[in-house]
């Protein structure tokens, strides 16, 4: 399941521009782990959409400051027999590798175009989109999202909240979290499943 959602808080882009980033997730629905994501600061696009499909069929590489924990051999996985298997798999962070059969997606323009059809399409993957105005259709990827908002996003200093009730005088004026520290928690928070994730760098309060 694929969907994507504006987050709660304000980030400052390279630019200096404060802005609030939007996150695009993969989303397996029967372990409601996240196996891939993207975090765009100026909307997502179908490029974007298709960059998840490579994240989920490709092994991520661990990157400098990870937790150890975040390891694939570290991993309750038959490592050494997958990394016998697949070379590709040394080094590699904790992440599913899969290949979807199906996608389930809303009617956003980045999901129904003719591009992202067309990369799922070559990869053998069908794509089903939930019905218009049903939201229990995306009910998975919606509480993730929530749980992102709740278990991260809420402790940076530059939150929101959902509504103007829940934020602060001046949200924007606290955006201290830079663009490339959002990145990097972007891909180890999917690396972790969404599970665990450190705020570190992201301007916490």
């Amino acid at each position: 399941m694929m969907d994507s959602t504006v987050l709660d808080a304000f980030v400052v882009l390279d630019d200096g521009v404060v802005e609030r980033p939007e996150l695009t997730i993969a989303l397996d629905v029967a372990t409601r782990t996240i196996c891939a994501a993207v975090l765009r600061a100026k909307g997502t696009r179908s490029v974007d959409a298709a960059l998840l499909l490579a994240q989920m069929m490709v092994p991520a590489p661990m990157r400098p400051g990870w937790a150890e924990a975040l390891a694939m051999e570290r991993s309750v996985v038959p490592y050494e027999r997958l990394l016998s298997v697949d070379a590709r798999l040394e080094g590699a962070a904790a992440r599913p590798v899969i290949t979807p059969k199906t996608i389930v997606v809303d009617q956003g323009k980045v999901f129904v175009s003719s591009s992202f059809i067309a990369a799922c399409g070559s990869l053998g993957i069908s794509v089903q989109p939930a019905p218009p105005g049903n939201g229990p259709a995306k009910g998975h990827v919606e509480r993730t999202f929530s749980s992102i908002n709740t278990l991260f996003v809420q402790h940076v200093a530059s939150y929101t909240g959902s509504h103007t009730g829940e934020r602060g005088q001046d949200a924007e004026g606290e955006a201290c979290g830079r663009w490339p520290s959002w990145t990097s928690c972007c891909r180890s928070g999917s690396s972790a499943g969404g599970r665990s994730v450190s705020t570190t760098g992201c301007g916490t309060r």
